[in-house]
């Protein structure tokens, strides 16, 4: 089952967070789970729509096959992430296709598949996003891999550049690890159809309010965490702030036709 964006240009967020802080993620529209990070238990009985990392961007490279689908099947997920490599565009092709060769048509039918293109530069990015729009492999969701922003500031110009050519995919786009607010004012929303962080339940575990412009380095809480006092009202205003900036072209529009 994929996941589509409806009424309008909306983005969806997941939260994401440690097993031991795992409540807090219903406050997002969807879940996105990190193995080895997250509640097997917790996500198991959860009803929204359930998208499941690989694990790349904490462990370097995606996690074992058998391990990932035993998540799938506990979590009883609607979207596994396929394996990648980071910033290897060979690698991520090879993992991904290893791992599709074992799965059965049932499994292909059952799942959504989301595939990350990735390289060692921009250019190469580029590319490797444009050969994942032609394989015959079934993609229903694009992902944005971390890295364009934190290494090169540039995923919102990325964005940019596929759309100004014509190459941007017409399929669901996934934002991987937002980690400033400031970054929503850059891309162009249209075509994303969801984006996760840790910055605000990490945030509002060490009882700070999730800043605008600047994001200083907060440990995000290890697996163990456990809530602490007051936690509860950081965790909803930092929520409601990743939401609203999320979506702030549509909200600003919605106050602008509320006014006239």
């Amino acid at each position: 089952m994929a996941l589509v964006c409806t009424g309008g240009i909306l983005m969806k967020i997941a939260l994401i967070a440690p097993s031991g802080l795992s409540q807090y993620t219903e406050l997002g529209d969807m879940h996105f789970i990190v193995p080895g990070y997250s509640s097997k238990k917790f996500y198991a009985t959860e009803t929204k729509f359930k998208m499941l990392d690989n694990g790349a961007w904490e462990y370097g490279e995606a996690i074992n096959t058998d391990i990932l689908l035993d998540w799938a099947k506990t979590c009883r997920v609607q979207e596994i992430v396929l394996p990648d490599v980071l910033m290897n565009k060979q690698q991520t092709l090879l993992r991904s296709a290893d791992f599709i060769s074992t799965l059965t048509d049932k499994q292909k039918r059952y799942y959504s598949w989301a595939y990350v293109p990735q390289g060692k530069n921009l250019e190469e990015w580029i590319e490797a996003y444009k050969l994942a729009t032609k394989t015959e492999w079934k993609i229903d969701t694009l992902c944005l891999p971390k890295w364009l922003e934190s290494k090169y500031h540039a995923r919102a110009k990325v964005i940019s550049y596929l759309k100004g050519r014509e190459l941007w995919d017409y399929r669901p786009h996934h934002l991987f690890g937002l980690d400033s607010l400031s970054e929503f004012f850059t891309i162009d929303p249209k075509g994303i159809r969801s984006v996760d962080s840790a910055k605000p339940i990490t945030y509002a575990y060490h009882k700070v309010t999730l800043p605008l412009w600047e994001s200083p380095h907060l440990v995000r809480p290890s697996g163990g965490s456990k809530p602490r006092k007051i936690m509860d009202q950081y965790v909803a205003q930092n929520t409601s702030l990743f939401r609203f900036y999320a979506n702030w072209r549509e909200n600003a529009r919605r106050l602008v036709d509320h006014s006239i």
